[in-house]
């Protein structure tokens, strides 16, 4: 009798184990390419991005913005700049300055450049401060000098109440300071600067045009003083260009094309009756007279001791010497040499840039413009 084998239990485990493996790897999915292919790009544009990104940032930190010359902390040299005896052009039109000294050989002060660096800058700041404060005060008594009318009126209470109403306080802010060591005498020279803040004009409502018949004008010039120290053929050359430059721009117009008429201290009358054979060809004209003052004192301050002053008083006559407009202004420089070292030439070119810098600031200030407003 032959016995029938049975199959292990072993044998049973490892078929079902196979036939388990077998339905798993057929159940499985492919791997689709494409899929594999778009995230592979899509990693690389990554990356490029990321790099261009890197390269940007390299370059921020490599370009930097250059500074401008006033912006300057710091220069070290053996002799004092310009700057520290003749103040920049900016000075006095678009930026208010201030300056300090400290240290000397004989001290110790300023050993090394930086030593004295923070009181310099504190020193031309309250300096600076000072000049904003005085360029205000002096605008209260620009017009102490006005001459009077024929009524006998002064017209100083109107301008005052004009300053006052723009008179107020200016802060500091964005002072820029400029140093220079002077290696050998073991001295730092801080100059502050600030720009002047624009004034705040209210708007005016836009009026319409109208057409004025303007009367031509005749021009004269006159040196209003005793003294001989203005030389009126010197200043005549500046008169002669900006004074018919600022008047045809209101579309005033020469009676004459001959240059202007210079006149010494003379009375109205007298100036008239020059042009009296012009005047019966044109009746209409208006003689437009520009008389100049000038003078240099002492001003109080280590750094400016002294000061031009030029006086330019404008008036309008019209007929037999009837006055119709009257304006004038002072214009200002400050200098850095005392009144009685300045040589006459000197002077003479110290009056000279004086009248051109108050011929500029009457254009900006558009003090000649009034006139127009009478017709």
């Amino acid at each position: 009798m032959i016995k029938q084998k049975t199959s292990s239990p072993s044998a049973h485990c490892f078929l079902f184990l196979s036939a388990t493996l077998f339905l798993f790897v057929g159940c499985m999915s492919i791997p689709d390419q494409s899929k594999i292919q778009k995230f592979e790009d899509q990693k690389q544009k990554h990356q490029q991005l990321v790099s261009k990104l890197d390269n940007k940032d390299q370059d921020k930190q490599v370009k930097k913005p250059e500074k401008k010359k006033s912006q300057i902390t710091m220069e070290v040299g053996e002799e004092e700049p310009v700057w520290a005896n003749e103040l920049p052009p900016e000075c006095g039109e678009t930026h208010y300055c201030g300056l300090a000294f400290k240290g000397s050989e004989e001290s110790d002060d300023c050993l090394e450049k930086d030593v004295c660096r923070d009181s310099n800058e504190t020193f031309s700041r309250n300096h600076l401060r000072k000049n904003i404060e005085t360029k205000i005060r002096a605008q209260l008594t620009l017009y102490q000098y006005s001459q009077k009318d024929n009524e006998g009126e002064s017209n100083y209470k109107q301008f005052e109440q004009e300053i006052r109403e723009r008179g107020a306080a200016i802060s500091l802010k964005n002072v820029l300071f400029r140093h220079f060591y002077v290696t050998p005498n073991k001295k730092l020279i801080t100059l502050a600067m600030m720009e002047m803040p624009e004034e705040k004009k209210p708007e005016e409502t836009p009026k319409k045009e109208t057409t004025i018949d303007l009367p031509s004008l005749i021009l004269v010039m006159a040196v209003d003083q005793d003294s001989e120290e203005l030389n009126g053929e010197d200043l005549l050359e500046i008169v002669q260009l900006r004074l018919p430059e600022l008047l045809s721009k209101d579309s005033f117009e020469m009676a004459d094309n001959e240059s202007i008429k210079l006149f010494g201290k003379a009375k109205i009358s007298d100036l008239l009756s020059s042009f009296e054979e012009l005047l019966k060809k044109k009746p209409d004209s208006v003689v437009f007279v520009a008389s100049l003052k000038g003078d240099i004192s002492a001003n109080p301050g280590r750094l400016y001791p002294g000061i031009t002053r030029m006086f330019l008083s404008f008036s309008a006559y019209k007929g037999k010497g009837k006055v119709i407009w009257k304006k004038t202004y002072v214009a200002k420089r400050l200098i850095v040499k005392k009144p009685e070292a300045l040589s006459p030439s000197d002077r003479a070119l110290n009056f000279r840039k004086t009248l051109g810098k108050g011929f500029n600031e009457i254009e900006k200030k558009g003090i000649l413009k009034k006139f127009k407003l009478i017709f």
